[in-house]
């Protein structure tokens, strides 16, 4: 027979309550509360905060996140509809084949998530809109810009990656693409990319003029004029400040 034999302790100190299985803990801005996912018997699971569980349970769920500067718990829920986002276990959106990597804006009034609208359609809706792009085979976590404006994602389509913003895919694909990189002033969009065995920068969908054995995420100056490049090459670590408009 199975056991309701975890929990959660915060610095040392456990909550009341036992579950079955739990995980993906979070913790509020302010560090004052904690949300977890919680399997409350074989086939049903809540979300968990300060070890008090929703009053609604589901077939599953994905890891919780807080609202910024809120005690409100956003997780994805499987219903018998499908999936939805639940905020304190009340539904916000409709209902999807799937959900989950849910963010927030940094202001926390825009919402995005990792949407599949039928099987093997992936994408991203925005405040529970899907966008109109899909993809075939993988849609990493959304990305929003510093001003809360724009969204970027990183794609697998037909085996191949590239990043799509508010829905427009760049026109180059690469054979591996990391996350996303807004500049501060939020009109650029930056990644790290693997191309025929190459790493390369990649600003707004243009290729850098040179690929390396080796490659950091780039990094932007305060004004976006700038780029910070941290690489390997011919065995030898750099890095190189340039505008822009010169990578």
């Amino acid at each position: 027979m199975y056991q309701k034999n975890y929990t959660v302790a915060i610095d040392g100190q456990a909550w009341d309550n036992s579950f079955l299985v739990i995980w993906g803990c979070t913790f509020s801005d302010d560090g004052s509360h904690v949300a977890a996912v919680a399997m409350t018997d074989m086939s049903q699971y809540s979300i968990v905060v300060d070890g008090v569980l929703w009053n609604k349970v589901y077939g599953a769920c994905w890891e919780p996140i807080f609202k910024p500067g809120t005690y409100d718990v956003i997780a994805p829920v499987q219903t018998p509809n499908g999936w939805t986002l639940a905020s304190n276990g009340n539904p916000i959106w409709g209902f999807f084949t799937q959900v989950w990597r849910q963010r927030f804006s940094v202001g926390g009034d825009k919402l995005a998530a990792v949407v599949a609208t039928g099987v093997g359609n992936w994408t991203v809706a925005v405040d529970g809109k899907p966008w109109r792009n899909v993809f075939n085979q993988m849609v990493l976590t959304p990305v929003f810009s510093p001003d809360g404006r724009k969204v970027a994602v990183t794609v697998k389509h037909n085996n191949k990656y590239t990043v799509v913003v508010d829905n427009v895919p760049w026109s180059e694909s690469f054979d591996l693409v990391w996350d996303p990189i807004f500049s501060p002033t939020s009109d650029k969009v930056a990644v790290r990319a693997e191309k025929n065995g190459k790493y390369f920068v990649v600003v707004d969908g243009r290729i850098s003029k040179k690929g390396y054995e080796w490659l950091w995420d780039p990094k932007f100056s305060p004004d976006g004029s700038k780029i910070l490049i941290r690489y390997i090459d011919n065995g030898k670590y750099y890095r190189e400040v340039s505008y822009v408009a010169d990578v």
